[in-house]
């Protein structure tokens, strides 16, 4: 983990990452090593079916390598399907 930060219902959560093409998920194949995965989450409260989640991953120089819903130069939030975020600060 390189950070994570919460502030009331928001967090981002920052690590290294590796990305790998599984589109055979027994011989999975390496594609890049050396990444930064950022994931900005919005904890809505219970019963969580609003919570909100974006992942982008970056290459060591800072291009973009995965987005999920990228729309005016970030990534949307997205929400949930079938889960929920809880964040507790202690």
């Amino acid at each position: 983990m390189v950070s994570l930060s919460v502030l009331n219902k928001f967090a981002v959560f920052t690590c290294g990452a590796n990305v790998q093409d599984i589109t055979i998920p027994e011989a999975p194949v390496d594609v890049m090593g050396n990444c930064t995965m950022k994931v900005n989450m919005i904890d809505n409260g219970e019963p969580g079916v609003n919570d909100m989640i974006g992942i982008t991953v970056f290459d060591k120089k800072r291009r973009y390598v995965l987005l999920k819903r990228w729309e005016f130069n970030e990534t949307q939030m997205q929400l949930l399907a079938g889960a929920t975020l809880q964040f507790m600060v202690h």
